[in-house]
C-alpha cells in the first residue's frame, strides 16, 4: 500500500490546473466539480500566495489567470447558463428573513439578490452584473412564454367590414 503525503498547497494548484483543462475543453459539469473542490479547500490555503512557475512546473502554468476560486466558480456556473446562481456567488450571503417565497415571480433579482461581495475586483463585478443582466432576459423570456396571448376584442362593425371585404373579393 503507497502512503500520499496531503500536501494542500499542490492539491489546490492540482484543482485549479483540472478546472482550467476541464474548462478549455468545454467539459463544463467537470470544471465545476474541480472547482467547487477547490473552494471546499481551508481558507489559509486558498489565500497563500502562488509560488513562481517554471517550464517544468505544468499545473502552474495552467493556473486560472489568478482567479478566486468564487471567481472560477461564477464563471464555470455562466458556462452552464446558471446565471442567477453564478451572481449569487459573488454576492454577499443571503439573510434569512422567515418570510422568502421562492416561486413569488414578482421581486426582481436586483430586489432578492444581495449586495455583492466587499473589494470585489472589476472582472467580478462585470461577471456579477452581467450574469444579473442575463438571469434578468431569461425571466423576462419565460414570463413572455407564459403569459397567454390575448386577441384584442372585436367590434361588430369590425366584424361586418372584414366580412364585407371577403365577400367583395369573391365577386
Amino acid at each position: 500500500m503507497m502512503d500520499l503525503e496531503w500536501n494542500p498547497q499542490v492539491v489546490c494548484q492540482q484543482l485549479q490546473a483540472a478546472a482550467k483543462i476541464l474548462s478549455d475543453r468545454h467539459l463544463k459539469l467537470a470544471a465545476k466539480w474541480a472547482i467547487e473542490q477547490w473552494m471546499g479547500l481551508p481558507a489559509e490555503v486558498l489565500s497563500t500566495p502562488k509560488r513562481n512557475s517554471t517550464k517544468t512546473d505544468m499545473a502552474a502554468e495552467w493556473i486560472l489567470d489568478d482567479l478566486s476560486p468564487a471567481t472560477a466558480y461564477a464563471k464555470t456556473l455562466m458556462d452552464l447558463g446558471d446565471y442567477e446562481f453564478a451572481a449569487a456567488t459573488l454576492s454577499q450571503p443571503q439573510q434569512s428573513t422567515g418570510n422568502h417565497t421562492p416561486s413569488s415571480k414578482l421581486i426582481s433579482l436586483e430586489a432578492s439578490l444581495p449586495p455583492p461581495l466587499p473589494d470585489l475586483q472589476p472582472y467580478e463585478l462585470y461577471l456579477r452584473a452581467y450574469a444579473m443582466y442575463l438571469a434578468g432576459e431569461r425571466r423576462k423570456e419565460q414570463e413572455a412564454h407564459q403569459q397567454p396571448q390575448v386577441t384584442p376584442p372585436t367590434t361588430t362593425s369590425t366584424r361586418y367590414e372584414t366580412k364585407r371585404k371577403s365577400i367583395m373579393r369573391h365577386s
